[in-house]
């Protein structure tokens, strides 16, 4: 008889109730020895986003806003990989206050929008199964909708919402 959750992937987001989230998941995987992967979708704030498109205008060894323009290898520990990497430790150290991390557990920290990512992520990992922490309410998901319930219209995978 095939187990009825092979693979779970667990959203984790920091917010409201990603840590119970955490804990079903981990407890799902371990009572039906499914592979569990925790997903971190980081979207970057609208100053990050900002910094990143606007070059940096040097002026005569000063850059646009007047300060002393850096050596270009200045800037190399702002590359996204990098920071992706610096964010993943943060989230792994968050997830160890709920949850034991082990090495049967996978941990992706991605970037981009979860409503769009966390479906094709999962769908691609052959996931069985998405849980999500409930997010309290505001206008803007009674106007536009949650993304637990956006991932929900975007796959076949069933979505499950911890609260």
């Amino acid at each position: 008889m095939m187990a009825l959750f092979q693979h779970i992937v667990v959203a984790y987001d920091k917010f409201d109730h990603s840590g119970e989230a955490l804990l079903l998941g981990n407890q799902l995987a371990n009572q039906l020895n499914a592979k569990l992967t925790i997903v971190h979708v980081h979207s970057p704030s609208l100053d990050e986003v900002v910094a990143e498109a606007t070059p940096r205008m040097h002026m005569g060894g000063y850059v646009a806003d007047g300060t002393p323009a850096p050596p270009p290898t200045a800037f190399e520990h702002l590359e996204k990989p990098i920071r992706l990497d610096q964010l993943k430790q943060n989230i792994v150290a968050e997830i160890q206050q709920f949850i034991p991390v082990t090495d049967q557990m996978t941990i992706e920290v991605v970037e981009g929008e979860p409503e769009k990512l966390l479906p094709k992520l999962a769908e691609s990992l052959q996931a069985d199964l998405i849980i999500t922490g409930k997010r309290n309410a505001s206008l803007k998901k009674l106007l536009f909708g949650s993304i637990s319930e956006k991932m929900a219209k975007a796959t076949d995978t069933p979505v499950l919402v911890a609260k």
